[in-house]
């Protein structure tokens, strides 16, 4: 049995990204896509086993040499859905039997040593572990009146990647949940299931826009 493998999801629609046809994460910083600099970072990784990618059937003509310069990298394809492409992802990891897995979004090219290193440990003593970094930002939404109004953010943060799982756990949780989520962890805070968090980092932003590269 691997220990931890990684699941990298790459098949977004990047309907955000204002730029050319090709989708956000075949952008390249510094010379190399999006994607390469992503699975550079898990690959390397010393607690790493293994690291899996999930893609457009589509898009082999931008993903096929990002492929060819990792030794061996298994690759699924992506649903209509983000949680179907997981989903999809985890049929393919299910065959390594691995124990852990951690779900990472391949728009988050930044992503630390550290950051992999602290979900994986957290993994020890959780079923789940989420990324949380606080919100430092002022927020404001408009009522019913269309005024703004203030929203107390003391308590909120926002979720990054990689998130961390049990294997068995996320893989019975994508398949007994039918309803569409945002990320990975929704699935185990709906569940009722405890989840434990490491702190996340700034500079792990998710590119979304042009200006974010």
């Amino acid at each position: 049995m691997l220990k931890t493998i990684a699941l990298i999801v790459a098949s977004g629609h990047s309907s955000r990204f204002a730029s050319s046809s090709i989708t956000k994460v075949y952008q390249k910083i510094k010379g190399k896509e999006i994607l390469y600099h992503v699975l550079e970072k898990f690959t390397d990784h010393c607690l790493v086993d293994e690291v899996c990618v999930v893609v457009k059937p589509e898009h082999e003509k931008y993903y096929r040499p990002i492929l060819d310069e990792f030794r061996s990298i298994k690759v699924a394809f992506g649903g209509n859905t983000r949680k179907e492409s997981v989903k999809n992802g985890l049929d393919l990891v299910a065959k390594l039997d691995p124990q852990n897995v951690i779900i990472h979004d391949a728009a988050r090219p930044f992503v630390s040593e550290r950051l992999i290193t602290d979900v994986i440990f957290a993994l020890r003593t959780s079923d789940a572990v989420d990324v949380l970094l606080p919100i430092v930002d002022t927020l404001k939404r408009f009522d019913e009146n269309n005024n703004l109004v203030i929203v107390p953010r003391d308590d909120l943060c926002q979720t990054q990647t990689p998130q961390g799982f049990k294997f068995k756990v996320i893989y019975e949780l994508h398949h007994d949940v039918t309803q569409n989520v945002t990320d990975d962890i929704s699935l185990a805070i709906e569940r009722g299931l405890i989840v434990s968090y490491v702190k996340g980092e700034a500079s792990n932003y998710k590119i979304t826009f042009k200006e974010d590269i």
